[in-house]
């Protein structure tokens, strides 16, 4: 018998990573599958955003004037233009070995 206090899954929780507080926020205004456009966002080439209310993984493409390309790498299924774009400031990085 399991007792009350004993967790049934069996999947170990994740600690969830410190959100850093994002250095410009801006909002979509076009989807077109994996490549959204940004509006009201400052950007550098590469940087890191976070894409939508469900804070999905992105990477500026191209910037042209007051609109930010850029390249999301999950589904987007699901954003909807107006919701926010959060620039990390960082550029990705890989762990290797």
């Amino acid at each position: 018998m399991k007792k009350n206090n004993e967790k049934t899954n069996s999947i170990p929780e994740q600690k969830s990573a410190q959100r850093k507080k994002p250095i410009s926020v801006g909002k979509l205004y076009r989807i077109a599958g994996p490549v959204v456009v940004a509006v009201g966002l400052d950007a550098r080439m590469y940087d890191v955003v976070r894409v939508g209310n469900e804070r999905l993984m992105g990477e500026v493409i191209q910037i042209d004037k007051e609109k930010t390309v850029i390249q999301v790498y999950e589904d987007t299924t699901g954003i909807r233009p107006g919701e926010p774009v959060e620039n990390t400031g960082e550029q990705l990085s890989v762990e290797l070995g």
